[in-house]
């Protein structure tokens, strides 16, 4: 299976040409680079890839930069528009003949998928998509009610890891500050007691170190209770940084993607070396992903139709012709006429409530839904900062 296969290290140098350009090792170890049309090894279709590709939201939708890993080479692409080669920024990412059965692996793939130029054709797509962020979800993702909590719980943690760290630096100079003054001191027992004020300070450190490498509950990870952890340090949010955290205990750098969002052409053309290698460490971030959350699906849904399921999912389109926008202003036409029926009805049904329950007959004893609400009258309470009458006299 994929995930036990490897990549080859990450190039170290790129060749700044449009299309797609491969890089690859020979046995004596030595590299190589070549221009290819879509990649290929050893005369066919690579059918194996991780794949990420990058994109300039401000000025259009369609790839300006993509880097691809198979077991055997590693692919970078760039767009002839972002090179100044094209006027035009409509071009697609070629990933070999579509009839050849490829999986390409990515996070929150479908983005990339929509990228790649035979995506687009109706026949003879034999390409199937895996998609790293779903793996996640199905393994150890959380719920939409659940990210409050643990948004709040990782602030917390980052707060604690930032007052541990400022902990940890200032017994280290006070460590540097006694054993200067045991070192310089005469009396014999001034030294001894520097030497255990020393003593106490190093047991201190080793005590707030251990904290931070087991995490909040260190007494819970030496014993190996899995189940004495809490929930929230054993899931993540989806994007790759938070997943590559919980599952390869990888910190990714993402400072790089706000240039893809404010930056222009020109700067990302200038220093398009740094983007490529950006590009490339999160395609090799997305394989080491890969390769423990897909075992780690298939042991949660071990049925070979899970696996199917998420593979057709993976690879559908939705074909359309020039009637789409015309679709959509209907759809969004008939959306709010059905909100604005429910909000008339919602409403008539609340006078019509609100008449049962002054109409001094108690009609809404006998009411089967009605009947079985708390009719009682509360009491107005005070609220940011508004006083009742009285009190407002009295200040």
């Amino acid at each position: 299976m994929y995930a036990s296969a490897h990549i080859p290290p990450k190039p170290e140098f790129w060749h700044i040409q449009s299309g797609w350009t491969k890089y690859y090792y020979s046995p004596d170890g030595s590299s190589y680079s070549e221009h290819v049309e879509t990649p290929y090894h050893d005369g066919k279709p690579e059918d194996m890839l991780t794949f990420d590709v990058e994109t300039m939201p401000n000025y259009h939708p369609y790839p300006v930069i993509a880097c691809a890993a198979s077991p055997s080479a590693w692919y970078a692409w760039i767009s002839p528009w972002l090179l100044g080669e094209s006027s035009d920024p409509q071009h697609f990412i070629p990933l070999g003949d579509p009839s050849v059965p490829k999986i390409i692996v990515g996070h929150n793939v479908s983005c990339d998928r929509a990228r790649v130029s035979h995506e687009y054709n109706v026949q003879n797509n034999a390409n199937r998509f895996i998609d790293t962020m779903s793996l996640h979800i199905a393994v150890s993702g959380f719920s939409s009610p659940q990210r409050p909590v643990w948004k709040k719980y990782q602030k917390e943690k980052i707060l604690e890891e930032e007052q541990r760290a400022e902990a940890v630096e200032a017994i280290v100079g006070y460590m540097a500050s006694v054993k200067e003054r045991e070192q310089s001191e005469t009396d014999v027992t001034q030294q001894q007691e520097l030497h255990e004020v020393y003593h106490d300070l190093e047991n201190s450190l080793l005590q707030l170190q251990t904290h931070d490498a087991n995490g909040s509950n260190p007494e819970a990870a030496e014993a190996g209770h899995e189940a004495a952890r809490r929930w929230e340090d054993i899931t993540a949010a989806n994007s790759l940084r938070d997943v590559a955290k919980l599952h390869c205990n990888i910190t990714v750098d993402k400072t790089l993607r706000n240039d893809f969002l404010s930056a222009k052409p020109e700067y990302i053309r200038e220093n398009l070396v740094d983007f490529l290698d950006y590009c490339a460490i999160d395609v090799q971030t997305t394989f080491q992903v890969y390769s423990v959350t897909l075992p780690a699906f298939v042991s949660s849904c071990p049925h070979p139709a899970s696996f199917a399921g998420m593979l057709t999912m993976g690879s559908p389109f939705l074909t359309v012709d020039e009637n789409w926008e015309e679709y959509l202003k209907k759809a969004e036409s008939v959306y709010h006429e059905m909100e604005e029926n429910v909000e008339a009805k919602l409403k008539s049904l609340a006078e019509e409530a609100r008449d049962m329950m002054n109409d001094g007959e108690e009609r809404w004893k006998y009411d089967p839904w009605l009947s079985q609400l708390d009719w009682t009258p509360k009491a107005a309470g005070k609220s940011r900062g508004v006083l009742p009458p009285q009190e407002v006299c009295l200040l």
